[in-house]
């Protein structure tokens, strides 16, 4: 989510820029919440993904790219963990909702290469 230069003003009722000011292509992807109420928030790059949850307010230290315990190697599963209102919030600037597996498949074709 690159900011780009723009006169655009933020939308009144987010509080968020518009689209215009970040790249048109990124995507953002966040699953319905599981049992315990957390859900995981993803992007096509970890820049994109840091940017919007900067955008949102989310403390970088809900960050995680879990490793392998046996290897010590990244599982590329990079997201942040959100609770709560953070889900709202991430929807409402643009995240696009969908199902678990969904954002399992995405972090596959995304980061497994």
């Amino acid at each position: 989510m690159s900011k780009r230069t723009c006169n655009s003003q933020p939308c009144r009722k987010t509080g968020f820029p518009p689209p215009c000011c970040y790249q048109k292509n990124m995507r953002v992807l966040i699953h319905l919440p599981n049992s315990k109420g957390w859900a995981h928030l993803v992007a096509d790059t970890i820049p994109n993904l840091h940017a919007f949850a900067e955008r949102i307010g989310v403390n970088k230290c809900w960050y995680s790219n879990k490793r392998n315990k046996r290897t010590g190697k990244s599982k590329n599963q990079p997201h942040y963990d959100l609770r709560g209102e953070q889900i709202q919030i991430a929807i409402n600037a643009g995240a696009e909702l969908v199902d678990q597996r969904v954002v399992r498949q995405f972090l596959k074709d995304t980061y497994d290469k």
